[in-house]
């Protein structure tokens, strides 16, 4: 759609909304993980590390990770000290099960999508710091700067107290995680700059602020989308126009090449025509086609596994679907815990409500569609093409609940199904990671506690994957 000319008055007014939009764009940009000003670290003030990063393999060779990494990974030993020492006096709330909290009320969502970059890391780091040292119910300052043993021995903590403390724990996993994911990130800087591309946050931003009939309310926000479009120039949705016009334009960008100045004058015409929803409807079945529903896909071709089925049973409730899996765990240190806990996750952690469970054998090694479980120190993942082969983190083994999880994830992988979160990076040398979730009850897009693969995951299973 073109720009068209317009007479004083319409420019008078486009170059007033343009004003509170630049405004709102800013806020937006901010954040979204753009920046508003030089950046420093929480450390003295100074410049950000911009050192340039050699990487071997898809890994960064030694002594290569920025400082800020590798202080917050080296207190991944004393936070095991503490969990231990603590465990000897507490059992409730369990530090084993505290899974993993991000700093500063991150949602992982499109609006609130974890950002992760040096500057960022130190001042998350810095704060968690002064919150350890200030717990004074335990004195942790020796733990903390020399790894001495915390003593539990002494008053015993209250309840209340001891929340706070796995909060802290939870906190520190969180950014962990965050420090491997940049860290691991540092070796694929193009590619993640390339996947700016694929950003869906104002598609998603937006479509949470439809409403699915006329009693409905938003997800996203207090007004109606299509009440919004409708009610375009009055004051009653202002708040709200004022609100997703920022998204509405990124929509527009992204679907016309045109200019953001050009597409705030193409929506202002499209309003005043009445057209505004049914040209949103067909960028936003756009971007889904082309962007959102490939995240759902499986990506690989179907691999077997032996499956049995019940006979359904008398009162009518579906066959239960057993599937076989031949497993090999690379480390035998770990060998039978990591077999008993993917039996546990097989048997119900990772799926809801579902009648299937997966059983895991010990493999000979011959078999040709036998999964592994290799230990490592980076982050867990599947490669796509070695798909039956899980690199599992060495981190995530003392935390129960983020252990379940990441090993039910990674199994949808070998099932095929493929990662439905974004992440990309923006900057040059000052870069940062961008990270949120397309759909945050899916296990694959996200792994909050409670989350299950879709119930058309196991459906795929069945008919692709399973040789009865």
């Amino acid at each position: 759609m073109n720009k068209n000319s317009a007479n004083h008055s319409r420019v008078s007014r486009a170059a007033f909304l343009k004003l509170g939009l630049w405004l709102a764009l800013t806020q937006l940009w901010v954040g979204c993980g753009g920046k508003s000003g030089g950046e420093t670290s929480g450390m003295g003030n100074q410049p950000m590390n911009t050192q340039q990063f050699t990487c071997t393999g898809g890994q960064l060779v030694d002594n290569q990770s920025p400082i800020i990494i590798e202080e917050i990974l080296k207190l991944e030993g004393r936070f095991l000290t503490l969990t231990s020492a603590y465990h000897e006096r507490y059992q409730f709330p369990s530090l084993l099960d505290a899974g993993i909290i991000y700093p500063g009320g991150i949602n992982l969502g499109p609006e609130r999508p974890l950002r992760t970059s040096e500057t960022i890391l130190t001042q998350y780091f810095n704060e968690l710091i002064k919150r350890l040292e200030a717990y004074e119910e335990v004195g942790l300052r020796p733990w903390l700067y020399s790894g001495a043993r915390p003593d539990f021995s002494g008053n015993e903590l209250t309840y209340q107290s001891r929340l706070k403390f796995r909060v802290m724990v939870a906190e520190y996993y969180g950014l962990s995680s965050m420090g491997k994911r940049l860290k691991s990130a540092l070796c694929r800087g193009n590619e993640l700059r390339k996947n700016k591309k694929n950003d869906i946050a104002s598609f998603l931003i937006l479509k949470n602020n439809e409403c699915s009939g006329p009693s409905t309310r938003p997800i996203g926000g207090d007004v109606c989308l299509q009440t919004i479009f409708t009610k375009w120039g009055s004051r009653e949705v202002e708040r709200s126009r004022i609100r997703i016009l920022p998204y509405l334009i990124d929509l527009c960008t992204q679907v016309t090449n045109s200019s953001r100045e050009n597409c705030l004058d193409d929506i202002e015409k499209l309003a005043q025509q009445k057209l505004l929803w049914n040209v949103y409807r067909e960028w936003s079945d756009n971007i889904s086609v082309s962007r959102y529903t490939p995240l759902f896909m499986r990506n690989t071709a179907p691999r077997k596994f032996k499956c049995t089925r019940s006979q359904t049973t008398s009162n009518g409730q579906a066959a239960m679907v057993t599937m076989e899996i031949p497993l090999i765990v690379k480390n035998a240190d770990q060998e039978e815990f990591l077999t008993r806990t993917m039996n546990s996750v097989g048997a119900s952690y990772w799926r809801r409500g579902n009648n299937f469970n997966i059983k895991f054998v010990k493999a000979s090694g011959h078999e040709p569609n036998l999964v592994t479980i290799n230990l490592i120190e980076g982050v867990s993942h599947v490669m796509h093409s070695e798909s039956r082969d899980i690199k599992l983190s060495r981190s995530v083994l003392t935390n129960t609940a983020l252990l379940r999880m990441t090993l039910a994830h990674e199994l949808g992988h070998v099932f095929g199904f493929p990662d439905c979160y974004i992440e990309y990076m923006i900057g040059g040398e000052n870069r940062e990671l961008i990270y949120y979730e397309a759909d945050n009850s899916n296990l694959m897009c996200s792994m909050q506690p409670g989350n299950a693969l879709p119930t058309q995951y196991f459906d795929t299973i069945t008919s692709d994957i399973c040789q009865f």
